[in-house]
């Protein structure tokens, strides 16, 4: 019934067994012909800078010196649809833009804050940036509810986030057999009150200042 023809599934003879059917199989946990493989669809799927550079050298392609970034603090980066290709990804992303209006000020090559306020410092190993840590969280020092909500939140629909989106995805399932993955930024609500908070200030929150830590959660959840 199956037959493999170059990593792709054949079945009975006929049908093959694109990205995106083999993908909407193993959601639906039906068997497939292999394991759907995913890089670079979301910043936690993806490949960082420095390794990107050397898979690209690995690979028999030139460097590539200024990759976009799905992630700027771990430095990761969008990987070209000519990589997907080569070692057989069954996803692309579509992500999502900044705004037109961003908070991001960048004082130098090795400090920025992002638009939730949190302010990095890159670690760097032999002069080159390897990823960023948090310098300061924001909202460190806020002991009252009305602080909280006082604060400069950064707006889920600023302009230009979503601008694009809708054709750029129309055309990629055109042009490609690959499953789609929505990707609008980092969802993880814990992590995020960490990096806002401060890990050790959040996870004190979460014992003897609950009011906090809860009104820090479903703002962070809102957005």
């Amino acid at each position: 019934m199956y037959q493999l023809i170059y990593g792709s599934l054949k079945l009975n003879g006929e049908k093959m067994l694109t990205s995106r059917m083999r993908v909407s199989m193993a959601l639906n946990h039906e068997e497939t012909d292999r394991p759907p493989a995913d890089l670079g669809s979301t910043c936690n799927t993806s490949i960082t800078k420095i390794a990107y550079r050397n898979l690209r050298i690995h690979l028999g392609y030139p460097p590539e010196n200024k990759p976009k970034f799905l992630s700027e603090e771990m430095q990761v980066v969008e990987v070209e649809d000519s990589i997907l290709e080569r070692l057989h990804i069954d996803t692309v992303g579509v992500h999502a833009n900044p705004p037109d209006v961003d908070r991001p000020d960048r004082f130098s090559e090795d400090r920025f804050i992002d638009e939730w306020g949190i302010k990095y410092k890159a670690a760097r190993s032999n002069g080159e940036v390897l990823y960023y840590d948090i310098e300061e969280s924001p909202l460190a020092a806020v002991s009252t509810l009305k602080e909280l909500e006082g604060y400069r939140w950064p707006d889920p629909e600023a302009p230009g986030r979503t601008r694009g989106l809708r054709e750029r995805a129309a055309g990629l399932r055109e042009s490609t057999d690959r499953a789609l993955v929505g990707h609008m930024g980092d969802t993880s609500i814990f992590q995020a009150c960490t990096m806002i908070r401060g890990m050790e200030q959040f996870l004190t929150d979460l014992l003897i200042n609950k009011k906090i830590a809860h009104a820090l959660l479903e703002r962070v959840l809102e957005i």
